[in-house]
């Protein structure tokens, strides 16, 4: 069965730091794991790869991350999970 996450960090930072920030993690993304990202508007992205499809959005002081995994990449729900919370934290919290 396939998965869903959702991952929710709030966040201190102006709007436009926030949006410098998610840039470099999107950036990081594609590069570590051949992930396509796009901008929607101007505080959503999209994220889409082998097995994974979500959206990062900003809000006012938090950044949300919701992603459905395929069959078999949610067998590695839990460590991608925990992986997503360890990184918004390190870049927002």
């Amino acid at each position: 069965m396939a998965k869903s996450l959702e991952v929710n960090q709030p966040h201190g930072l102006s709007p436009e730091e926030a949006r410098g920030r998610m840039e470099r993690l999107l950036e990081s993304l594609q590069k570590q794991y051949g992930l396509r990202t796009s901008w929607v508007d101007s505080t959503r992205a999209s994220v889409e790869g082998k097995g994974v499809k979500g959206t990062a959005a900003l809000g006012s002081g938090q950044v949300s991350v919701r992603v459905s995994l395929s069959l078999p990449a949610s067998m590695m729900a839990s460590k991608i999970d925990k992986a997503l919370r360890e990184t918004l934290e390190k870049e927002f919290g």
